[in-house]
């Protein structure tokens, strides 16, 4: 029996990771309440139409493992005690990626959010040139 949750866990992991590489996922068995609690965060995420279709797969899934076990995917803000959990898996360090076209067109990508500065940015943000530059000063452009 315990096997067949852990390889469910395991599968599940995977599956949200693959989806969903920028995700951190925690864990916890909760003795009191017989329930497997996996966090996944960011709740940006975890509240999208993507995740809720792995959601219900990976519900259904559980159906099949042989336990009287419960099982619950949660993100922040829910009303779950998620003391104790432990960190199965974080994103790697951040990818940062700049293209340009022009010294004041900068396109900078972080995981998979893109910031576009424009000229007119540098105009009223100095506060963008010392990042960028910072950025490339200390080679953590792609």
């Amino acid at each position: 029996m315990e096997a067949t949750v852990q390889r469910f866990l395991n599968q599940a992991f995977n599956q949200i990771i693959q989806k969903f590489p920028n995700v951190t996922i925690e864990y916890k068995f909760s003795e009191l309440s017989k329930s497997h609690i996996v966090k996944v965060t960011p709740a940006k995420i975890y509240d999208s139409e993507s995740f809720l279709d792995l959601e219900g797969d990976l519900y259904k899934a559980w159906l099949n493992v042989e336990t009287d076990d419960d099982f619950g995917l949660v993100t922040d803000g829910t009303i779950v005690d998620d003391s104790n959990m432990e960190e199965i898996y974080s994103p790697t360090p951040c990818k940062i990626t700049i293209s340009s076209t022009s010294s004041y067109d900068i396109d900078v990508e972080i995981f998979t959010e893109r910031i576009r500065f424009q000229e007119q940015d540098f105009e009223t943000n100095s506060e963008s040139v010392f990042v960028l530059d910072n950025i490339r000063k200390y080679g953590m452009a792609a």
